[in-house]
């Protein structure tokens, strides 16, 4: 069959047509985290070794009021699980990762009475804050049949920028880290519950969007502290080095809380439920 030259012109519309409802672009998809810090001097050369520490913007005024022991600055971020239990059982309490792995076992198979129960720990780690799961799981002595599971996300802050340290600049004046788990500010936790030790209820309390991030050249003991919002995707902060000199206090605020004036202890209740919970923040408490 021979076609004329209008079928040639409308089987080509046709497949034009077609062509473009098929070839619609896809949605863009985001790109991966990084969190870059490029250190530059006047001139424009790389500066190596240059120290790069990252803390929480907290106003630590305000959290010290929800604290029953203060930790004075310097000491490795720790946090204190609590737990109550119903009825005896036998008892895991683990601290995960967010991608499932253990980091500490705080309690394995182990029998607990009826009561209310607090485990303090810490990682020993140089991290300006990480987020983690703790994760209880408890079991009837007689049967081992599970009578209560519950997990809660954990978070350690380390308020000091000489112990928060990430790393330091390489030869090219770059330090880089992909480690989404060490940068809680973009994960979007929702509103965490702030108790006393016994635990009686202060409010809630949300991580920050941004950080606060502290350069020193530890060699001419200088240093540089600015602000800076994370997002989920690249972060690259390029830094023309200008040090203040003489040490400046790292400036505080931003983070999202609601914490009312302490007040008075209830005391621990005499009829004991099933409940995980963390006295918050960290790490004074």
């Amino acid at each position: 069959m021979t076609l004329r030259p209008f079928s040639l012109i409308l089987c080509f519309l046709i497949s034009v047509s077609i062509a473009c409802d098929q070839g619609t672009a896809p949605p863009p998809t985001q790109e991966p985290f990084f969190f870059r810090v490029v250190v530059k001097d006047q001139a424009g050369n790389p500066m190596p070794n240059v120290r790069v520490s990252v803390v929480p913007p907290f106003d630590l005024g305000s959290l010290l009021k929800s604290s029953t022991q203060q930790s004075p600055l310097g000491l490795s971020a720790s946090s204190t699980v609590n737990f109550e239990i119903a009825t005896v059982a036998r008892v895991s309490l683990f601290l995960n990762d967010l991608d499932g792995s253990t980091i500490q076992k705080l309690a394995e198979n182990r029998i607990f009475n009826v009561g209310l129960y607090a485990y303090r720990f810490t990682l020993q780690r140089t991290d300006g804050a990480r987020v983690m799961v703790c994760r209880l799981v408890a079991s009837d002595t007689a049967t081992g049949n599970i009578v209560f599971r519950d997990s809660i996300f954990v978070t350690l802050w380390q308020p000091d920028y000489q112990v928060a340290i990430m790393g330091y600049t390489s030869g090219t004046g770059t330090f880089e880290s992909r480690d989404t788990l060490a940068f809680p500010y973009i994960l979007s936790l929702p509103p965490i519950v702030v108790t006393r030790t016994d635990p009686s209820p202060l409010g809630t309390f949300s991580f920050p969007d941004s950080c606060m991030i502290t350069l020193t050249d530890t060699a001419k003991a200088t240093r540089m502290t600015f602000g800076r919002r994370l997002v989920r995707g690249p972060n690259e902060i390029i830094v023309t080095w200008n040090p203040t000199g003489s040490p400046n206090p790292i400036p505080r605020g931003g983070a999202s809380s609601d914490l009312p004036p302490s007040a008075p202890s209830s005391g621990i209740q005499n009829a004991f439920e099933w409940r995980l919970f963390q006295n918050y923040p960290n790490p004074f408490n």
